[in-house]
């Protein structure tokens, strides 16, 4: 395992090359944040006028900025800004940061290396086979472990091409004698062609922080990026963005009240019997681009810390949004529809005894476009988007409508015209609101059928989701 980084977060003394000239500057590099620095000697605008002179600030962009740490980095800041606010001083601020040895002249890389978190739950595998614990340690007794060589070592192809393993990298820790330990370390390395470092990190590190947050319900981070030109044996470039931590991390069981059901941390798992990653992240990136706004809501609302209002006023437009994209607008055309609804009126116009006041209504009430209501599309998702077992739970919970939402919607056929009702009086600031309580068993109903839908586009059983609520680890309702 990394555990220590190359450079460790800090500032570092450094020499800039600007516009033709070397400048003195400096290099900061936090966890968390977007690299930053300064330069020195870097000459502004100079005004002058009759009786004074006054320095003129400006900003400047670069795709990329070069140069050199004192303690012997090279190092490259990717789409660069700069303001110059001093004389002879100015910031500089970059979206990536690249630092290391001997980095390639066109910036491009053919393998990376990295962790994320929920990576060790997501796996599927323990490292360790068994351990031995001697009951006395009387007579010099022996205490072992057993590594799972086979498990902890996971390789899959891509149809492009791309190679991907997964592997727990074994430390041992042996203190003079005074203490011994084995730890492991999951990391992911992809190789294949080069590409530049942002192309890495949006085909498979951003991507998989997202899937480990989705697969444990908690938001999980990129914890370090290494990438590299020329095989292992060449030295390795660390990036530094925003959204990288900078923490390596060593494999351990979720705490209790992380797990999802009682056997298992993570919605999905990869190992023996599990997801291939490739496929895994093939439906993922169709999500991205099929899907926008329930894709939203799995890699934005769903991590995030919001009041259950929002969340729900989050989930049922995601639910819908998929909906449409599925399965369109309405149960027909909406040129077939406005032709049939033109038809209609017109019959009606000129049939023998009905009323033109009563046409002119038709006319202006009849839904224009033909679309689903929202009840629909909430109940079509439920019938068409999740797996057998989880609709079957989900039915058991809401019919007969549950206690507490009763009242909230008269004449509500089901619980999906209930959410569809509750969520329209929200919008529109409608004053018979659902209460707190309502509210909160609509918004786990909600989020249940989304996390059901995202599983099942992934091709991922809703096994693991149907123990937890048959253990009452999930609240569904």
């Amino acid at each position: 395992m990394v555990k220590k980084l190359i450079v460790p977060a800090g500032a570092y003394p450094c020499q800039w090359r600007y516009r033709d000239q070397v400048v003195s500057g400096e290099l900061r590099l936090e966890e968390s944040k977007a690299p930053a620095g300064e330069l020195y000697d870097v000459p502004g605008t100079w005004v002058e006028s009759e009786h004074s002179k006054s320095f003129q600030s400006h900003k400047d962009t670069a795709d990329v900025l070069r140069g050199w740490t004192r303690r012997g980095d090279n190092a490259v800041l990717l789409q660069v800004q700069l303001g110059y606010l001093l004389p002879e001083r100015s910031w500089v601020q970059a979206k990536v940061a690249l630092i290391g040895h001997d980095l390639p002249d066109d910036m491009r890389f053919d393998s990376v290396e990295f962790q994320v978190g929920g990576l060790t739950e997501v796996s599927g595998i323990r490292p360790v086979k068994k351990v031995a614990v001697p009951d006395t340690f009387e007579n010099d007794p022996e205490t072992s472990a057993t590594w799972d060589s086979e498990a902890t070592w996971q390789k899959w192809i891509t149809a492009e091409g791309d190679q991907l393993e997964l592997t727990f990298n074994p430390e041992i820790a042996w203190n003079q004698g005074f203490s011994f330990s084995l730890t492991a370390a999951p990391v992911l390395e992809v190789s294949g062609r080069p590409r530049a470092a942002e192309d890495w990190m949006s085909q498979y590190v951003r991507p998989l922080a997202e899937i480990t947050s989705l697969a444990t319900q908690r938001p999980q981070p990129v914890s370090w990026v290494l990438l590299r030109r020329g095989g292992k044996d060449k030295p390795p470039v660390q990036l530094f963005a925003s959204d990288v931590v900078q923490q390596p991390y060593d494999a351990a069981p979720p705490e209790h009240p992380e797990l999802i059901s009682y056997g298992s941390g993570s919605l999905i798992r990869l190992g023996p019997g599990g997801a291939a990653l490739p496929d895994l992240l093939k439906g993922w990136a169709s999500l991205r681009t099929r899907y926008s706004t329930f894709f939203d809501y799995l890699t934005v609302a769903l991590p995030a810390s919001i009041s259950t209002r929002s969340r729900f006023l989050a989930l049922v437009p995601a639910l819908e949004g998929l909906h449409v994209a599925k399965y369109g607008d309405g149960p027909m055309r909406r040129a077939e529809y406005k032709r049939q609804r033109r038809d209609v009126i017109r019959r009606l116009s000129e049939a023998e005894g009905v009323d033109q006041g009563d046409v002119g209504f038709i006319k202006d009430w009849l839904a224009v476009y033909g679309s689903y209501k929202l009840e629909e599309r909430l109940h079509q998702i439920r019938d068409r988007e999740l797996g057998t077992k989880l609709r079957d739970r989900i039915q058991e919970r809401v019919d007969p409508l549950p206690a507490v939402l009763e009242g909230l919607v008269q004449g509500a056929t089901d619980v999906w015209a209930v959410m569809g009702t509750a969520r329209n009086r929200i919008a529109h600031g409608d004053a018979n609101q659902p209460s707190a309580a309502q509210l909160a068993t609509l918004t786990r109903l909600a989020h249940t059928v989304a996390i059901g839908a995202a599983l099942n586009h992934l091709g991922i059983p809703d096994t693991i989701l149907c123990d937890a609520i048959d253990q009452d680890r999930w609240p569904l309702i």
